[in-house]
């Protein structure tokens, strides 16, 4: 099967832009997009292929807490220690 059945870049860049809108990603979107268009347009992809994108992406600093202080470190980054604590 060809390479270009096995991988829909287009559809790929779609849910990297949904990620990059989720609130607890907010950190990473400019990445996230970045990466999106590069796929969408099919340019710049050297300078992704020598990353491993989630040692890059997925990391605990990657993600903010959620709003209303919920969820991990309260408010601010990820592991951020919480105001008061």
């Amino acid at each position: 099967m060809p390479h270009a059945q096995l991988v829909d870049r287009g559809e790929i860049a779609r849910h990297l832009r949904d990620l990059a809108d989720h609130p607890l990603l907010a950190v990473r979107r400019d990445e996230l997009l970045s990466l999106a268009g590069d796929l969408e347009n099919g340019t710049g992809l050297e300078q992704w292929a020598g990353l491993d994108l989630p040692a890059v992406l997925a990391r605990p600093e990657s993600l903010t807490a959620a709003p209303g202080g919920e969820g991990r470190g309260g408010t601010g980054p990820a592991g951020a220690e919480r105001p008061g604590a």
